[in-house]
């Protein structure tokens, strides 16, 4: 066997003292980057589900507020109809969207966004979702995908 100088063995020796704490550190950190990722998809998760939650309250309100002029007696009388585009006026003051009324036959009874007994177009077709066939079906207000309107364009 060779003779070895100290400082060689003290410097291996060192080394290897130093191995389990770097072995411990990488671990200690390689674990806190996993707790940190966990953490961080829980939060990415209960945001993503509250705004979620916040949309179809959002959406909830107002499809509600939309169901109270559906069933509101005025919407049965055509005499009473600017009756009711005065209560649909309402519902753009306090929710800033607004509302078409139409028949069966797809045709713009009133829109507030025109006065009323302004000559409306058709409602026009989605390519995907349309809300109106879907009311009809159900009798409740329904969301239904974006089309470019004729009238707001």
């Amino acid at each position: 066997m060779k003779p070895r100088a100290l400082s060689r063995v003290l410097t291996r020796s060192i080394w290897l003292s130093m191995v389990p704490v770097l072995l411990l550190a990488l671990w200690y950190g390689w674990s806190s980057l996993r707790g940190l990722e966990e953490l961080h998809l829980r939060e990415g998760a209960n945001l993503a589900h509250n705004l979620a939650t916040r949309t179809d309250e959002f959406i909830d309100a107002r499809q509600r507020a939309l169901g109270i002029l559906a069933r509101s007696p005025l919407a049965d009388d055509p005499r009473r109809w600017p009756e009711l585009y005065r209560e649909a006026q309402g519902y753009h003051e306090s929710f800033g969207t607004h509302v078409i009324f139409a028949d069966d036959a797809r045709r713009m009874l009133f829109n507030t966004r025109q006065p009323y007994g302004t000559e409306l177009p058709q409602l026009p077709v989605s390519k995907g979702r349309s809300a109106a066939p879907l009311a009809l079906e159900t009798g409740r207000p329904q969301v239904g995908d974006i089309v470019q309107g004729p009238v707001a364009k």
